[in-house]
């Protein structure tokens, strides 16, 4: 795949994920793909625990909405700059649900193989989640 098309299909699992439809976002990576988030103890192998892991978040924040903010492509790697927004409605990392708004940014590092995502690591501001929910201690 080209570069443009890497990013494309890069821009088109976020516009997926924002459907909420866990399965269908899902469906972009490899049978054997493994995402790994920095609030994750273990990565998600497969499309299955993909899925799931999205499931969880959308039963957390029913109203999530993810923008990308930029993609940059080299190679097969794909880099993409994101903030998501929502609500806390439903426990999330061990959290009950508090109804407050969240706002957060993050980083994804999506690496490609014959048009299949087989790589995701994630990178995003688990403490200003954290402070958002009252949690954590607001910065001063």
């Amino acid at each position: 795949m080209s570069i443009a098309d890497l990013k494309a299909r890069t821009q088109l699992i976020f516009d997926m994920f924002n459907t909420h439809d866990a399965a269908a976002a899902a469906a972009y990576f490899a049978d054997n793909a493994e995402l790994r988030d920095v609030a994750v103890s273990r990565p998600a192998v497969g499309r299955s625990q993909i899925a799931g892991l999205y499931a969880r978040h959308f039963a957390a924040f029913p109203d999530s909405h993810v923008r990308v903010e930029r993609i940059v492509a080299e190679g097969s790697t794909v880099a993409v700059e994101w903030s998501l927004s929502g609500t806390h409605m439903g426990p999330f990392m061990g959290i009950p649900a508090t109804g407050k708004p969240i706002n957060f940014n993050g980083i994804s590092l999506i690496r490609y193989h014959n048009g299949a995502a087989v790589a995701d690591t994630r990178v995003w501001d688990v403490a200003g989640l954290l402070r958002q929910i009252g949690l954590l201690p607001g910065q001063e």
